[in-house]
Order: structure tokens, then C-alpha cells, then sequence
């Protein structure tokens, strides 16, 4: 009776599947992963993302990491990443933390830039200090909050404070709290120094 009813359900998907029914799609995979049939579990995965767009196929990979199939879930990212898709490398590179800097980085070169922060991180870490500035400014230039805050706090520790407030200024105005709280303190102290010293026109 088992067997027949998962028969069932695979037949039930496959339809679903046949008219673009999304979730079938991804249902139909599933099965096919558990089955440990591969080639099937990579195909109804790329039919499934590409229903809608290669970019949902990440967070379809998010929704079953959640419900604790990780392993369905890397499927799902590897299929999205080899079809050049940002998110789903960025997902694998925090999926898979001995490969992260691989990932992390095709994920910058696609144009997603918590994968470009990420790669930046790391390469802080190795040492890597001019990779890991160029590549925090592409983000922080496309707009990524976070890499404009550590640009901040890098140019502050080289004492470069305008070029710091700058980065501060504008990763509050990209809803970084951290940078915002900085920026207030730093903007507060220049007003106390002009009301004090009469300086007028700082450079900010």
C-alpha cells in the first residue's frame, strides 16, 4: 500500500509538473532526490526555477534548509549557482563553510553583493587587505549597507576620518544602525567644534 501511494503521489506531481505547476515540480525533484535518482533530482529543480526565475530557486533552497532537508537544499543551490545564478552561490557558500571563499566569490562576480561582503571578510582574514577593500567598494558602491560600514571602520583605522564619515554617512542612509550611531556621535562632535572654534565648511 506504501508503495503504491508514493507511486501515486509521483504520478500526481508529474501532472502538476506538466502544467507549470511550480511546487510539483519541486515535489517531483524531491521524490527523486530521496530515490537517490540524480540526474531527475537536478532536472525537475531547473524545470521547477525556471516556472518562475532562476532567482526563486534560492529561496525554494532557503524554505527546505528550513524545514531541515539541507541536503535537498544544496541540491537545489548547486543547480541555481551552475545556471549563474548569485543568490544560490551565495547560499551554498554559507552552506558549505571549507568551500565558502569559492562560492562567496563566484557569487560576487555574478552581482550579488552579500557575496561580494562575504568574500571581502574572508579575505580581510587571510591578509588579503587591498582584494578585501577593492571588493568592499564594489559593494558599498552597489549599495550594500554593511560594506560601507566596514569601509568606515577600515578608513578609520588608517585615521582617514573624512573618507570614514563619508562611508559612516552612507551605510546610515542604507539602514545600518552600527553606522548610524557612529555617524550621529561623529556629526555631533563637528558641531560641538563649531560652535567652539568658529570652523565653518568642514569637508564631510
Amino acid at each position: 500500500w506504501a508503495s503504491n501511494k508514493k507511486e501515486g503521489a509521483i504520478e500526481l506531481a508529474g501532472i502538476g509538473c506538466e502544467h507549470e505547476n511550480r511546487k510539483a515540480c519541486f515535489k517531483l525533484a524531491f521524490y527523486y532526490f530521496k530515490m537517490n535518482d540524480i540526474k531527475n533530482t537536478y532536472s525537475f529543480i531547473i524545470r521547477a526555477c525556471k516556472i518562475r526565475s532562476l532567482e526563486s530557486c534560492s529561496k525554494q533552497g532557503l524554505l527546505y534548509k528550513k524545514m531541515g532537508e539541507v541536503d535537498f537544499a544544496k541540491k537545489i543551490f548547486e543547480a541555481g549557482c551552475n545556471k549563474k545564478e548569485g543568490e544560490s552561490c551565495y547560499n551554498l557558500g554559507l552552506l558549505l563553510k571549507k568551500h565558502a571563499q569559492v562560492y562567496f566569490k563566484k557569487s560576487c562576480k555574478l552581482r550579488f553583493m552579500a557575496g561580494c561582503h562575504m568574500y571581502a571578510l574572508i579575505a580581510g582574514k587571510q591578509g588579503k587587505l587591498a582584494i578585501s577593500k577593492k571588493t568592499l567598494i564594489k559593494a558599498c558602491h552597489n549599495n550594500f549597507g554593511a560594506s560601507c560600514y566596514r569601509l568606515g571602520l577600515v578608513e578609520e583605522k588608517n585615521g582617514n576620518a573624512i573618507k570614514a564619515r563619508r562611508y559612516f554617512d552612507k551605510a546610515c542612509e542604507l539602514k545600518s544602525k552600527k553606522a548610524c550611531i557612529i555617524s550621529k556621535k561623529k556629526g555631533d562632535l563637528i558641531d560641538e567644534v563649531s560652535e567652539n572654534d568658529g570652523i565653518k565648511g568642514l569637508d564631510i
